[in-house]
């Protein structure tokens, strides 16, 4: 397993690095929006739309093919398909237990792909992350976007769960 760490720089920008090298940075519209892009250090460029009437299924897209999507489903889960050329493939991001503040990214047959160490931060009241990456996904050409897109799930789910406590 290799090691990646996300750095939250503000509410709204996000770097991934390994071994201090930057790989990749996702930086949001707004504080409070789902809305953000990915670039990455190969200066492609992706971004993160909500899609449908409520917001709940999310896409990443390249200019305009959308690349994986997610949607969390009623037990907390998150469900994300890759789309990605020779390259379709479903994972599930969840939660490692009701205490801890870690994440899985699995595939359906709970195999982990990436295991999310959470760090709170609290003079900045936001997380920094370690990402443990399985060598198998570390082979992948679209590693550094489904780390991200890890990150992005994870946030949308602290998101989506701070505001339904809130209402």
């Amino acid at each position: 397993m290799s090691d990646y760490k996300v750095k939250t720089i503000d509410s709204k920008h996000i770097s991934l690095t390994k071994n201090e090298v930057s790989l990749g940075d996702l930086k949001y519209k707004s504080r409070y929006s789902f809305k953000a892009e990915v670039k990455m250090a190969d200066a492609s460029a992706y971004r993160f739309e909500p899609k449908g009437f409520w917001g709940s299924t999310i896409e990443l897209k390249d200019r305009f093919r959308t690349v994986l999507y997610f949607k969390q489903n009623w037990k907390g889960k998150i469900i994300i398909n890759a789309l990605f050329e020779n390259f379709n493939r479903q994972f599930i991001l969840k939660q490692k237990g009701v205490f801890k503040s870690g994440y899985v990214l699995s595939d359906i047959n709970d195999r982990v792909f990436i295991d999310v160490t959470a760090d709170f931060k609290w003079k900045k009241f936001n997380y920094d992350y370690t990402l443990s990456v399985n060598p198998e996904l570390d082979k992948l050409e679209y590693k550094y976007i489904l780390l991200l897109t890890a990150v992005y799930c994870i946030n949308y789910y602290l998101r989506r769960n701070a505001a339904m406590i809130a209402t």
